[in-house]
């Protein structure tokens, strides 16, 4: 009978305890699926590769692989048209199947797979390694390559590109993962209403995480796009991985696929089954109503669905910011956004608990006025302390009335440092940019608001633009010079854009070097000359050597005469174009080499006396570098065409020399920063202990790092994609606010080295949470709440902590964190007086003086229930919410309480 009880007793209490996760399970509902044909969403990928772009397969093997994919109903391949047979005679409109075999069984293969059930698209990407961009086009008949003429230079290629795709109506064209490793179309510059009717989609995800920086850059400079996520494979596993194109189509046919895209009825997802759809006072994702066509306030209402995960945080973004923000706690459901019609464009951004983020095509405004400010740029990509740089403001007109500008002022935090009050006027269609000259005083991160005084149709206006720049210490600069006085005026933006990562400023003088040029310079840079060299310039040249500067030289035999009188025994011969693998891998020059990288160049170098670094094509003397041909050439520096291939060996090597040149600081341990005296500069490595990649756990402006011993707060600090335990460098000036040491980044770079976690510290309270000794240090408190206090609709903001000792801690949860899996904080529904707490967070003093643990993540907020301790607790990095042992006693308890009073009433 007693063994009878207790296996009743154990029933009873695994039912309890089983019965909320029985509940949870059951199955949500799903929309209905598509129909074959007829309006409904459509899952696809729109960037991908074969062996044709140097990757894996052919043609009909993608098709057939990705149409056995589960779920998926289009696919494209966009291999790169400089590599289709005589790609230099194909023209856009023109049937390239006569001249290109390769194009022709690409469409061929497109069109065999096509049925009821899938559709494959046939199109191109045209991939300039100068540093424009990627963009693929679909729906023509034939192709373009940027080894064409029209196509070929850095300075028209873009504008030549987009001339020719309004000539073919109906095209489609992506700009492709934008950002500095690809190029960004010069910032999406020259934006025309009949360039902008082609050029409709922006690939925010290319086989990794979406990211809308350039997205919301494109649609500020007034390009209506919907943003895509692809895959871009190369290796052969076409549509295995996570993400998706979706759109919203009349049929799942070819013109419908085109119909959309051509529409920008579409959004992106990493998520494979996301479903969504929204609306603006009854106009769809996609369109342009006019202002008037909505209300004063407009409701705008979403529609989401996925059967296999919660939706999450389901957010309003206008003109690039977060203006509302509702989250869904299960896998479907409706939302409704009440806001004022005040902004350009309105997208949604969902933020799922699993990471997975889904960005959707804006519904834009075409009310809005559009002039105002177009650009605010830097004209040096380092800037320095203390020496003038001049701003470059660019303000644009397209609206019929003319825009009269009355003033230009200049700020930083709020005080103005210049303004600018000469009037004049901007005519319909017309453009103009404004330099200021600016110097600054401070070292480090700089934001700069520039704001703009005008006048529109009789009505006031104010337009407003922050720049946010990084001034660096002049003793730490190296400073690099590029003669452009010879034939050459190229600015060489790779090179340039290599040398602001070894902190080298590059200067381009086209008119004449002089020796005051050359006293400042540490290296000089003479291209190919088609000019001769002056007696004067070799004098200069060599003085500049004999003083112990470094030279790096790509020349043919016309610049041998340069090499004669500096003494050097090296010698440039004539020759094509070729490229190299046998590196002199015991040179310094050569370090960081990887097996399949190749080095550009044209001609031959005699090594003479010198050391050669490739063989008969590069190498050294002294300070003197002699490459055959434009070895530094944006075409020889540029990034490979896709993450899979190596870096060019010109790329590797040069940074070599470049960072010899770099002045380092010596690294300084975390700890030791604690004595030093503000305003110094500092380098440090450590490990984030506070990241920007989960917006639901990031610190506004600020980043945690810390190393073996101790942390330390970086900002500002606004870099999105930092996961914890990233590895840092950072160089920066040392300030203390308060008690709190913090580190105001002047660069900053990401090491390839494994992430690392830091479990956090434990100890005495009193020394523990002294920000003194500990502020930015990751710690871990455990107490009875004494006191606690919401914040509005925030949740609990503070707990007063009392630990065994008798001291107090005060745990901090600000406005901006939350639970880092539901994306909300619910920490109330635990949070009672007396209770036991255990908190993860940093270290801090806050402005009034009192020194608490800011939060990272509610999760580390946890209650530890009074039945919990049977042994002591493991103490993890990320302890999980409840505790599974005081779920089980309570179970049992109530149970043994039920059997209790069924054995009075003699059921048992």
């Amino acid at each position: 009978m007693r063994r009878f009880r207790f296996a009743i007793l154990l029933l009873l209490a695994v039912m309890l305890h089983t019965f909320p996760i029985l509940c949870a399970s059951e199955e949500l509902p799903q929309e209905e699926a598509p129909a074959a044909s007829g309006w409904g969403l459509y899952f696809g990928l729109l960037h991908s590769h074969t062996a044709q772009s140097g990757g894996q397969g052919t043609p009909e093997e993608a098709f057939r692989a990705a149409s056995e994919v589960e779920g998926l109903d289009f696919f494209a391949l966009t291999d790169y048209s400089d590599t289709f047979d005589n790609s230099l005679d194909a023209s856009i409109n023109e049937d390239a199947s006569l001249i290109s075999t390769r194009w022709a069984e690409g469409k061929a293969a497109a069109s065999a797979v096509t049925d009821g059930d899938f559709v494959g698209l046939y199109g191109y990407e045209i991939a300039w390694g100068n540093g424009l961009g990627h963009i693929t086009t679909f729906a023509t008949s034939g192709f373009q390559s940027w080894q064409q003429e029209p196509y070929r230079l850095f300075r028209t290629g873009l504008q030549n590109y987009y001339d020719t795709l309004t000539t073919a109506e109906h095209s489609v064209s992506m700009f492709n993962h934008p950002g500095s490793y690809y190029g960004h179309f010069q910032n999406f510059s020259f934006y025309q209403s009949d360039y902008d009717a082609r050029l409709t989609l922006l690939e925010v995800g290319s086989g990794s995480g979406i990211d809308c920086k350039f997205y919301n850059t494109a649609l500020d400079k007034g390009w209506h796009v919907a943003p895509t996520c692809n895959l871009a494979e190369f290796d052969g596993n076409w549509a295995q991985g996570s993400g998706r194109t979706v759109v919203y189509a009349h049929s799942r046919t070819e013109e419908g696929i085109l119909d959309a895209l051509e529409n920008y009825r579409a959004y992106a997802t990493q998520d494979n089954d996301l479903s969504l759809s929204y609306s603006m006072d009854g106009h769809f994702m996609g369109s342009r109503p006019k202002r008037w066509a909505v209300g004063e306030t407009a409701d705008i209402l979403v529609t989401l669905s996925d059967p296999t995960d919660t939706i999450g945080l389901v957010e309003v973004i206008a003109d690039g910011q977060s203006v509302a923000s509702e989250t869904l706690d299960s896998g479907w459901g409706n939302v409704t956004f009440s806001l004022s019609p005040e902004y350009r464009y309105y997208y949604l951004r969902i933020t799922q608990p699993d990471g997975d983020v889904a960005v959707t095509a804006p519904i834009w405004l075409e009310g809005r006025e559009q002039a105002g400010i177009s650009g605010f740029t830097c004209d040096t990509a380092l800037p320095v302390q203390n020496q003038p740089a001049n701003l470059a403001l660019t303000l644009y007109n397209n609206e019929y009335t003319p825009l009269e500008i009355e003033s230009v002022e200049l700020l930083s935090r709020g005080e103005s440092l210049l303004s600018l009050s000469e009037e004049f006027f901007l005519n319909f269609g017309e453009s103009r940019t404004i330099s200021i000259p600016f110097t600054s005083q401070t070292l480090g991160q700089t934001t700069l608001t520039v704001t703009i005084q005008a006048n529109l149709n009789g009505a006031p206006r104010v337009y407003s633009q922050d720049l946010t720049l990084s001034f660096y210490k002049s003793d730490l600069v190296t400073d690099l010079l590029i003669d452009g006085t010879h034939g050459n005026p190229e600015s060489y933006p790779q090179l340039a854009a290599l040398a602001v990562k070894n902190q080298v400023s590059v200067t381009l003088e086209t008119t004449e070097i002089t020796a005051e040029m050359l006293e400042k310079a540490s290296i000089l840079v003479i291209p190919t000359a088609e000019i001769p060299f002056e007696d004067s310039f070799l004098t200069l040249v060599k003085t500049f050597v004999d003083y112990g500067g470094c030279v790096i030289l790509g020349g043919n035999e016309n610049a041998n005469v340069l090499l004669e009188s500096l003494g050097s025994s090296m010698r440039f011969g004539d020759g094509e174009v070729r490229y190299l693998t046998a590196f002199n891998l015991s040179s310094p020059w050569c370090a960081n080499l990887q097996p399949g990288q190749l080095y550009r160049c044209s001609g031959s170098v005699t090594v003479g006396e010198g050391e050669w670094i490739v063989e008969d094509a590069l190498a050294v003397e002294g300070r003197i570098f002699a490459g055959s041909g434009p070895w530094f050439s944006d075409e020889s520096l540029a990034d490979p065409k896709n993450i899979w291939d190596p870096p060019s060996a010109n790329r590797t090597i040069l940074s070599n020399i470049l960072g010899d040149s770099q002045v380092q600081l010596p690294l300084t341990a975390i700890a030791d920063l604690r004595s030093q005296a503000p305003g110094q500069v500092v380098r440090i490595r450590g490990y984030a202990t506070s990241g920007t990649a989960n917006p639901h756990n990031t610190f506004p402006d600020t980043l945690y790092l810390q190393d073996d011993t101790g942390g330390i707060a970086v900002s500002p600090f606004t870099e999105p994609g930092i996961s914890l335990g990233t590895a840092l460098e950072i160089t920066g000036t040392l300030e203390k606010e308060g008690k709190n040491l913090v580190l105001h980044p002047i660069s900053w770079e990401a090491l390839d080295v494994s992430p690392h976690r830091y479990l956090p510290r434990e100890g005495d309270w009193h020394e523990l949470l002294n920000p003194a000794l500990h502020g930015g240090d990751l710690v871990q408190v455990e107490g009875k709440v004494v006191s606690f206090r919401f914040s509005g609709e925030n949740g609990i903001s503070e707990l007063i902590l009392e630990g065994e000792n008798g001291n107090f801690a005060t745990v901090s949860i600000e406005d901006t964190i939350f639970s880092g899996s539901t994306g909300r904080n619910l920490l109330a529904e635990d949070v009672r007086s007396g209770r036991t707490f255990r908190a993860i967070g940093i270290v801090s003093m806050r402005a009034d003086g009192v020194s608490v643990l800011r939060v990272r993540n509610c999760d580390e907020v946890v209650y530890v229930p009074a039945l919990k301790y049977f042994w002591e607790p493991k103490k993890v990095d990320n302890p999980a919410v409840g505790d599974e042992i005081g779920g089980w006693m309570i179970a049992l308890l109530f149970s043994a309480v039920a059997i209790s009073i069924l054995r009075k009433r003699r059921i048992m």
